[in-house]
């Protein structure tokens, strides 16, 4: 940071929306909370490794984010509601030491007790920052003080970033700031480019039991090898999984294409709409779907990454996935996509909810190893922009600007209220 002395920040997230996944109504856009969660963690760890800003984690108890935080011997205030006594008394003793603070809150449910905090400092020594990655706020959320009492508001797309302006009062726009989430894959990529004409050798098989559907996960068709697309977070809605079931079936009418399938992981409420739909087009024995997989094995699996997904609250490892392990990849024209991708000539770009033109984007890549060495050489080129880091980074980068001019304008108060002295 540009300021001699430490700068202190509050890191607040709350999971009160979203405390059991399983009771939620999957009609609603699907938003995880660990994603929110997986980005607050990365601040905290790189704001640590810098050793310029001391974190402080203010969490739900037992949640998975106290957890990791934790683990990496975090400082935390975990609270069972966001208005403990107890956790109020320990956040007021801290706070109170800090000279200036960044009150930084993820998500909708920590914004009122960001800006509680933000009321009782001193004018001038706290910035309020709110962060919104994967969805919007709410009506309620927008009609609120607490929201439009921020400094700065982090936006994960320019569709949120749209939303906000919309229902923002008179203020400037400069409050909102475009910040991408990040994905951490754990892993380093694994994939080859084939250069020969043949398909690449049928990898190691996913342990059968976290399978769902394991049709033809160890055939080998007749001792022949098979090319394998994968597919994450297909299970929820628009993921685009029926529109790549339809293309297995064009796809199936091609008798002259080496053996092929398609994998799916992912948790979420379509599954006997998926699997009902391939076995209605005859392709259920070319389509595994699993639950939640460890991303780097069922990547190590994979050829080619599908990503025909529309939703505008994506998980980012829908999309990502298949660049950080290096894959060729095809993915839909969805706003989100274009925006993620803006600059990069990286993929085969098709038209959302059109089987007929996905079914030829993923003959292209099964019948061309040139095509598929070529479009996995450019998603390298695409390394760190993807991952935790570069969001951490944008993040802090900004910070040390925030920081930077509230510096300057504490030093011109403090010039204009000398010259009135001598006055």
């Amino acid at each position: 940071m540009p300021t001699a002395e430490f700068v202190a920040c509050l890191l607040i997230f709350s999971s009160d929306r979203a405390e059991n996944l399983q009771a939620r109504d999957y009609e609603e856009p699907y938003a995880p909370r660990d994603v929110d969660a997986e980005q607050v963690l990365a601040l905290a760890l790189a704001m640590r490794e810098a050793g310029r800003i001391k974190p402080l984690l203010v969490c739900t108890r037992e949640g998975g984010l106290h957890r990791e935080a934790m683990s990496h011997k975090l400082p935390v205030i975990a609270v069972g509601g966001m208005h403990t006594p107890l956790a109020l008394l320990k956040l007021w003793l801290w706070q109170r030491r800090q000279v200036n603070l960044l009150i930084q809150t993820v998500g909708e449910s920590a914004v009122s007790f960001g800006r509680f905090v933000q009321y009782r400092r001193k004018k001038g020594t706290a910035i309020l920052a709110h962060a919104f990655f994967l969805r919007s706020p709410s009506e309620e959320c927008c009609n609120s003080k607490a929201l439009w009492a921020a400094d700065k508001i982090f936006c994960g797309s320019e569709g949120i970033r749209r939303r906000l302006i919309e229902a923002a009062p008179a203020i400037l726009e400069d409050r909102f700031v475009l910040l991408a989430p990040g994905v951490s894959l754990g892993h380093e990529p694994a994939f080859t480019p084939e250069s020969s004409a043949e398909s690449p050798e049928t990898p190691e098989s996913i342990p059968a039991e976290s399978v769902l559907v394991e049709t033809s996960l160890t055939e080998t068709f007749g001792g022949e090898r098979h090319f394998i697309f994968g597919m994450g977070c297909g299970l929820v809605p628009q993921s685009g999984a029926l529109a790549a079931v339809r293309a297995m079936a064009a796809m199936w009418q091609r008798s002259d294409l080496p053996p092929w399938e398609v994998r799916i992981t992912g948790s979420g409420p379509r599954f006997t709409e998926v699997l009902d739909e391939a076995v209605r087009l005859g392709v259920a024995s070319r389509l595994c779907l699993f639950c939640d997989q460890c991303t780097p094995d069922f990547l190590a699996a994979c050829h080619a990454w599908l990503a025909p997904g529309t939703s505008p609250e994506e998980l980012p490892e829908a999309l990502w996935s298949g660049f950080a392990a290096h894959l060729p990849v095809i993915c839909s024209k969805s706003p989100l996509h274009v925006e993620r991708l803006v600059g990069h000539d990286v993929v085969i770009m098709v038209e959302p909810d059109n089987p007929q033109i996905l079914a030829m984007a993923m003959i292209a890549l099964v019948t061309s190893p040139a095509l598929r060495q070529d479009l996995a050489e450019r998603t390298a080129a695409l390394d760190g922009t993807w991952g935790l880091e570069r969001m951490t980074g944008e993040a802090c980068r900004f910070f040390s600007i925030w920081f930077e001019d509230v510096k300057t304008r504490a030093t011109t108060e403090k010039k204009k209220g000398a010259n009135r002295h001598e006055v």
